[in-house]
Parts: C-alpha cells; sequence; structure tokens
C-alpha cells in the first residue's frame, strides 16, 4: 500500500533507519537526521514538497519525497524526484514502483511539463537508468561533486 504522508508523520523516527540503509554504501554519506525533517517538513509545510510511504506488513519499507515547483529559466511548472529510498528487505517487492507510479501520477496531476528522477554512482546507476529510460526519461546531464 502507498499513501500521502502528512508533515506531522516525516519524523526522525520513521526516517532515519530507511536513509541510515540507503546512505550506507556512500563512502562521502554525512546524515543530519533533524535537519533533514526540518527541512522537508517545512518544504510540506508550504505546499512544495510531498511525501509518500510504502507500507509492507504494516512497515514502512519504502519512502519517496518529491518537489512541486517551477523550473528557474522557464517558470514552468516541473516534479523532482528528491529521495526514492526502498529498504533493501521490500526491494523487488513493488513497493518502489508504486512509490513511483504515485509520484509520476501526482506529477500529471498538478500539469508538471518536466518531470526530474536520477541515481548516484552508489545506487546501482545502470539499473535505475534502464528504469528511467523505459519510462521516457532521458539522461538530461551529470553531477559533479567536490568536498571543500
Amino acid at each position: 500500500m502507498v499513501r500521502l504522508l502528512s508533515e506531522d508523520e516525516f519524523t526522525a523516527e520513521l526516517v532515519d533507519p530507511i536513509f541510515s540503509e540507503v546512505a550506507e554504501p556512500v563512502p562521502t554519506a554525512t546524515l543530519n537526521v533533524p535537519h533533514v525533517v526540518d527541512s522537508w517538513r517545512s518544504l510540506m509545510k508550504n505546499g512544495l514538497a510531498v511525501t509518500w510511504a510504502g507500507v509492507v506488513g504494516g512497515m514502512v519499507g519504502g519512502l519517496l519525497g518529491a518537489l512541486f515547483i517551477t523550473e528557474f529559466f522557464t517558470g514552468r511548472p516541473m516534479a523532482m524526484e528528491q529521495f526514492w529510498f526502498v529498504r533493501q528487505e521490500q526491494r523487488r517487492s513493488g513497493i518502489g514502483m508504486r512509490l513511483f507510479r504515485e509520484f509520476e501520477a501526482e506529477a500529471k496531476r498538478r500539469g508538471a511539463e518536466t518531470v526530474w528522477a536520477g541515481t548516484n554512482r552508489f545506487h546501482d546507476p545502470g539499473r535505475l537508468g534502464r528504469f528511467y529510460e523505459r519510462k521516457g526519461f532521458v539522461q538530461w546531464g551529470t553531477v559533479y561533486r567536490k568536498m571543500a
């Protein structure tokens, strides 16, 4: 089952185990859960962000958070997946796909002219890239990061 979360439901107790598990393979990952929760809840409260929870057997097994804003250069509505995390034991259960379908449906409902989604090099970018391409996405660019 997939359901929308309210800002009050987006808590450290909910997100910490999921975010920490997903951050584990990233060598430079530093996770500031209180900051994530406070910032994301503020975006949710202001109507800019939406979060879905994928529930399997009464437990939250995945989360997808998306921004619904306007593109900087065009002012046109866009949807941007910010996190799409599924617990290891829930992968291949279908909950991840249901979360993504909800995101795409909400993007369409809100009239988003572009939909953005992505991955990083630590979370099976080949498989996710093929998934996005099957869904009609095209690779738009590459991001580089440098630690200061």
